[in-house]
This record gives structure tokens, C-alpha cells and sequence, in this order.
């Protein structure tokens, strides 16, 4: 793994982790929801966006794929 790529994935958790608890905050305090399913909702909702842009988005190998 180059440095990167790893770069890269660090900077993405990182904001994964922001828009999680910022989005936790919003449904707490601005919207006043308690439920549970609504937190668990966005979780599963940024974890499959996370994977999403980090497959899109993540820097490759040009090396790598040179016999295809």
C-alpha cells in the first residue's frame, strides 16, 4: 500500500467520522429524535457511503494493472 493510498483512506474515515457525529448531533438536538432505528439508519448510511466513494474514488496502482 502506498503512501498515498493510505493517506487517502485516513482522510475519508476521518470525514466519515465527522459527517456521522454531525449527523448524529442533528437528529439529537435540531430535530429531537430519539429512535434508535433513525441513529442505526444513518450509520448503515454513511458506512455504505464510505465504501462507496473509497471504491470510486481511491487512488490505484498504475503497476498494478498493466497486464490487463
Amino acid at each position: 500500500m502506498k503512501g498515498r493510498q493510505l493517506k487517502f483512506i485516513l482522510l475519508l474515515c476521518t470525514l466519515a467520522v465527522l459527517a456521522y457525529l454531525a449527523g448524529e448531533i442533528l437528529l439529537l438536538f435540531v430535530f429531537d429524535n430519539n429512535n434508535i432505528w433513525v441513529s442505526r439508519g444513518w450509520l448503515i448510511a454513511v458506512f455504505v457511503a464510505t465504501l462507496a466513494i473509497s471504491v470510486w474514488k481511491c487512488p490505484r496502482d498504475p503497476d498494478q494493472h498493466k497486464g490487463e
